[in-house]
């Protein structure tokens, strides 16, 4: 499978697929928001439709799925919560 965009009408997308993706089509399946689309012989990431929950990251068997900056409900300055041992 053909590395996938991450890029469309929005700009950038939270995830971006590797050319280590085996095609296997389980992101597709998994994808809450079908932001994930066949096209051409490639995947497209939809950034005007992925939230950036990370389930494609979660469930792709060759992690060849990787955010692109802050997935949702993350914390932009890390994860304060490890950090301090609890919510503040």
């Amino acid at each position: 499978m053909a590395v996938v965009t991450g890029y469309g009408p929005a700009g950038a997308a939270p995830v971006h697929v590797t050319d280590r993706c085996a095609g296997c089509g389980a992101c597709l399946l998994t994808c809450p928001e079908r932001a994930i689309r066949p096209r051409g012989g490639t995947l497209l990431v939809r950034p005007d439709l992925c939230t950036g929950c990370g389930e494609c990251i979660e469930v792709c068997p060759v992690d060849a799925i990787a955010g692109t900056g802050t997935l949702a409900g993350s914390d932009s300055a890390g994860d304060l919560n490890s950090l301090f041992g609890g919510p503040c």
